[in-house]
């Protein structure tokens, strides 16, 4: 793991404690369970969506819409840059810090 993944960890893991003390609401293993699900959906969803926009899955459709939108416009033909060319970025990050939250979270449910 690298020292940005141990540090948002630490950070995620104090995120849910002070956000409960500062709202006044008990500290409970469901409360910091449900806090650390909460904060794993943030980073599996940008995970997913890396996932999807780095696949080419968007890639005709939004070359469509430049296609029809410089039609109406008249102008000259601009270059196309699809989205999975642009989306160059791992989720290996996102899974990996997401994934490590839900086990967090699984394991404080059954302990």
């Amino acid at each position: 793991m690298s020292k940005k993944m141990i540090i948002s960890l630490l950070i995620c893991y104090l995120i849910v404690p002070v956000f409960k003390l500062i709202t006044g609401q008990p500290i409970t293993k469901i409360a910091l369970s449900n806090g650390y699900f909460i904060l794993s959906l943030g980073f599996l969803i940008v995970a997913g969506i890396i996932i999807v926009f780095s696949s080419g899955f968007f890639d005709r459709c939004q070359e469509q819409m430049h296609q029809l939108f410089h039609r109406r416009k008249n102008r000259e033909k601009e270059e196309f840059t699809p989205f999975s060319t642009t989306f160059s970025f791992s989720p290996v990050y996102w899974l990996i810090v997401g994934v490590i939250l839900v086990a967090s979270s699984l394991l404080l449910i059954i302990i």
